[in-house]
């Protein structure tokens, strides 16, 4: 058997890189790092709130935001693009879709930072002017960033990157994780995080391992080329809490990718993820009411849908009081936040579909504790 320069067989060699790719590296994550993403939350007019996400990438943006209600809402999320320079100024455009699918432009953000800067370039508080449209005058606006840390210690991105030209496929992920803290529940948050993220891995590597008998008897160059892309967002982290979603992007071939949503709570006072259950009263028929409200707020957002019967009925069976319905969940600082897989609620061309229940809509049902201060 032959060994490599090292001593090493190559057979134990590659077991040995397949065990350190499974580790990844670790590189730090702190608010506006390059390419990394930051929350905002802010108000127009002094009455309209609203929640921001930017990723910055030199000096572009870009992100998205909506509008923040008191009443049960689906949110919807307008996509940004805008540039930022050394003067601190920083003009961020909506864009918008015309009748034929045409990309519009159309300015909406003028800021400036207020003081503080966050790593990275992006400033900590901004104010400005928000623009309705084209013609309208501006209004006053100011947002700040969302500082979400565990209550000891700081979190980090660890990054996992794996290729693999035998079974044609590319694995992309980072995930967060809590370093300079020696908390047990800190250790075992982290835990649970790789898990849950290691698991779509695993799912997608068998997923591509099967493809594989089929598709190596395709010529040359015609080979589909799987891909999985994960990231996480950290929607509400302190002391006592951490809520985030795993986003698991995949493709297989075909005309689309698949794109899905999970969610991960963990309370860190008693170390352990959080079921929905948990975060309500007890003996409290909880479900009842989150899929009433769910079912009432996706027939007004979509009244063209819902209108169907058709598309009523499966909105009634999907979106009802069973707990296999309401897995993805998340605590946000604008309220408990449902996650609608693709088709669950609605076709594909909807995508995944959000409900947000704010505080004040659930104060008699919901656990004090688990509103974000």
């Amino acid at each position: 058997m032959k060994t490599c320069r090292y001593g090493l067989a190559p057979v134990f060699l590659a077991v040995l890189m397949a065990c350190l790719m499974e580790l990844g590296p670790v590189a730090a994550l702190v608010a506006g790092q390059e390419g990394g993403s930051n929350a905002f939350s802010g108000v127009i007019d002094g009455r309209n709130r609203f929640y921001m996400t930017l990723k910055k990438s030199g000096t572009s943006l870009t992100g998205s935001y909506f509008f923040v209600q008191t009443i049960p809402f689906s949110p919807k999320r307008v996509q940004l693009k805008g540039s930022y320079d050394d003067s601190g100024q920083i003009v961020l455009n909506e864009i918008r879709y015309d009748d034929h699918g045409d990309e519009q432009v159309v300015k909406a953000f003028v800021v400036k930072p207020d003081g503080e800067r966050i790593s990275g370039g992006l400033p900590a508080h901004m104010s400005g002017q928000w623009f309705k449209n084209e013609s309208s005058a501006g209004l006053p606006v100011s947002l700040s960033v969302q500082r979400n840390q565990p209550g000891q210690g700081r979190f980090v991105s660890k990054k996992y990157d794996l290729q693999n030209k035998r079974q044609n496929y590319t694995i992309h992920a980072e995930y967060p994780q809590i370093v300079d803290s020696q908390d047990a529940h800190a250790i075992r948050f982290n835990r649970a995080v790789k898990n849950a993220v290691l698991k779509h891995i695993r799912a997608f590597k068998k997923q591509c391992a099967e493809l594989a008998r089929t598709d190596f008897r395709r010529p040359p160059g015609e080979q589909l080329g799987y891909t999985e892309d994960i990231s996480c967002e950290i929607l509400a982290a302190n002391r006592s809490l951490i809520s985030l979603t795993i986003e698991d992007d995949t493709f297989y071939g075909g005309a689309h990718g698949v794109e899905t949503t999970s969610s991960l709570n963990y309370d860190l006072t008693r170390g352990r993820l959080l079921e929905l259950s948990d975060v309500f009263r007890p003996q409290f028929p909880y479900l009842k009411s989150v899929s009433r409200a769910c079912i009432q707020t996706l027939h007004h957002a979509y009244p063209e849908l819902y209108d169907s019967p058709t598309f009523l009925q499966e909105l009634h069976n999907n979106a009802s009081a069973r707990s296999s319905n309401y897995h993805t969940w998340n605590v946000t600082p604008y309220g408990l936040q449902i996650t609608f897989a693709e088709y669950q609620v609605a076709p594909y061309a909807y995508g995944e579909i959000q409900i947000v229940l704010p505080y004040n809509t659930i104060q008699a049902i919901i656990r004090p504790h688990f509103v974000p201060r």
